[in-house]
């Protein structure tokens, strides 16, 4: 029962038509159009405080009451919502949850107004008009609030709409009875105009992720560039703090490899780097980065990775540097292939990013001392005495 409750919030919650490669960021920019909605829901309670009273004022039942004490409390729940989604950095990774949450506390308004307007319709109250207005006007207001999450507004606007058209048809009051069609018209306009600005808003949100897309890419290698890497690291190691996570950097440079455009010309060079790019960029997972770092240098960000995990990772890229086979003649050592230099700095010695950053490029350049096609951890003697610190407390 719980699996099918969870999938019909999903539907609910979708965002459909969009290319699975834009998927996520799509997704998480439309939610996040959605959530800027705390002005009309606010407006929208009070709004329904003021109906509530005036119904109240006029007839004085306790059903009226109690619907507009449940109501207000429904929205004070929803702009709470909306405070925290604003708090957690506009929903974070967990952007699934967030839109599920912000379409029940949306649908649950829905159904809350269009049944009070349908009912004071259906029972001529003195505020029937009021009402019904007011739910017509709310379906209004959320084709355009709603309308980034295509079936919640549609589905809202039916909750709205229908029982104002129904109990219009059924009023014995002719002024009510127009309500009928003229609710049915208009909730026919706004269905084209939600799929229409769901096509166009979707369609434009992916042609501003594509084109954030190609600022952070780098155009020979295909892989993130040094401002994309940056970007990562800072959202890793926020500013003065530490990262939630171990982290491990690796700084890579391709050996010799301003000989080897001279001796094979930049065009040669070029796919050369391509080619490396392409074999270290398979062998990470999604969560990890690895960016043309500038030159002949790569770097990469590994999330989780402890010490130990890095140095494996390193060693693995050398090796697979060496099985590409990419010819390099007149090296100053025995080889006669491509190989690559890498230096580790993990966030165990540094204490800040950019101290991160220099201990990697540090290690690098011992590599390359050391004799190159090679890894060198940095601050071996600090991790040595790391771990021995730790074998001496268990």
């Amino acid at each position: 029962m719980e699996r099918i409750r969870y999938d019909w919030k999903r539907w609910l919650a979708a965002t459909p038509g969009i290319k699975e490669s834009a998927r996520t960021p799509t997704r998480a920019a439309l939610v996040d159009a959605v959530f800027n909605s705390t002005g009309p829901i606010a407006s929208g309670g009070v709004c329904c405080l003021i109906i509530g009273i005036a119904t109240v004022w006029r007839s004085p039942p306790a059903i009226p009451i109690l619907w507009t004490l449940a109501y207000v409390l429904l929205v004070c729940v929803r702009l709470s919502i909306n405070a925290a989604y604003a708090r957690e950095g506009h929903g974070g990774t967990d952007v699934d949850r967030w839109a599920e949450l912000y379409a029940m506390g949306a649908l649950a308004s829905a159904a809350m107004l269009g049944a009070a307007a349908g009912f004071a319709i259906a029972l001529d109250l003195p505020t029937a008009l009021l009402a019904a207005l007011a739910a017509i006007g709310s379906a209004g207001g959320i084709a355009g609030a709603n309308a980034a999450l295509p079936r919640l507004a549609i589905l809202q606007c039916t909750l709205l709409i229908l029982p104002t058209a129904i109990a219009g048809f059924w009023s014995a009051d002719p002024e009510n009875m127009l309500l009928a069609p003229t609710a049915i018209g208009f909730g026919y306009a706004l269905l084209s105009f939600i799929r229409r600005y769901y096509r166009e808003t979707s369609a434009l949100i992916i042609a501003r992720l594509d084109d954030a897309a190609l600022v952070r890419r780098d155009d020979l290698t295909g892989l993130p560039n040094r401002r994309c890497f940056e970007e990562r690291l800072a959202a890793l190691w926020p500013e003065g703090g530490r990262p939630s996570a171990p982290l491990a950097m690796l700084l890579i440079d391709v050996d010799y490899f301003r000989r080897y455009n001279d001796l094979y010309g930049h065009g040669a060079g070029d796919e050369c780097l391509r080619r490396i790019a392409r074999s270290l960029r398979d062998m990470l997972s999604g969560r990890e980065l690895i960016a043309r770092y500038g030159g002949g240098e790569f770097a990469a960000l590994l999330p989780g990775c402890s010490p130990d995990e890095a140095l494996i990772v390193a060693n693995r890229f050398c090796r697979t540097v060496v099985a590409l086979g990419i010819e390099q003649a007149m090296r100053p050592d025995d080889l006669e292939v491509v190989t690559i230099s890498i230096g580790i700095a993990t966030s165990e010695t540094a204490p800040s990013a950019e101290q991160l950053v220099e201990n990697a490029d540090r290690s690098v350049y011992q590599a390359k001392q050391d004799g190159r096609n090679r890894v060198c951890p940095e601050g071996v003697e600090t991790l040595v005495a790391l771990q021995r610190a730790r074998g001496k407390a268990a």
